[in-house]
């Protein structure tokens, strides 16, 4: 920008930045060289966070780059051909269907976040519902945000609707605490 530019020049600028994800912190930090650590949310959702760092590793998945730069992925997108998979490999699983233009999604985000990041023992997955409607539909999403909490496998929650922090720690220490072979066993018919 011309060292003469108006006020209001620099602030459409910083503006525009601003709406592309670039802040005047993390270019003047690029600029110079000294962004060791990369720190960005993802954008249009501002759920995702990509944490570079050469001594971070993956937290989750077993797809990991293996090489000097780490990554952190807190919470992790899922595409149909995943789903399965990740349903089924991992032990508990939140899975959060969402889309960009959905305002209670982009509230729950931050919370589905924090949360993420607080319970590195549980896959917190993203469903874009607008990018994999066939699996949205399979899923049988009526509403969106939709919560689905699954353990080994087993579907133990979906409700429609953004959890507030509170509601949403409660229902991971009810999946974490529930036993699903005791409830598969009881729900045997007994031989007479």
């Amino acid at each position: 920008m011309p060292h003469g530019s108006s006020v209001s020049e620099r602030a459409n600028v910083r503006n525009r930045n601003l709406r592309c994800g670039v802040t005047d912190t993390s270019w003047r930090a690029f600029r110079s060289g000294l962004l060791s650590l990369c720190q960005r949310t993802i954008q249009p959702t501002g759920v995702e966070r990509l944490r570079v760092d050469r001594d971070v590793g993956f937290r989750h998945g077993n797809n990991a780059p293996k090489s000097n730069v780490g990554y952190d992925v807190t919470t992790r997108d899922l595409t149909a051909d995943q789903f399965n998979a990740t349903i089924n490999d991992n032990d508990i699983v939140l899975v959060d269907f969402w889309a960009s233009w959905c305002g209670p999604c982009r509230a729950f985000a931050p919370t589905f976040q924090a949360a993420s990041e607080k319970h590195p023992d549980v896959v917190f997955a993203k469903v874009d519902t607008e990018a994999e409607q066939q699996l949205a539909a399979a899923a049988e999403i009526r509403s969106i945000p939709t919560l689905m909490a699954f353990k080994k496998g087993k579907l133990l929650f979906n409700q429609p609707g953004a959890l507030p922090p509170a509601a949403l720690e409660d229902l991971l220490q009810q999946v974490k605490a529930f036993d699903v072979e005791a409830a598969e066993a009881a729900a045997k018919p007994k031989d007479v």
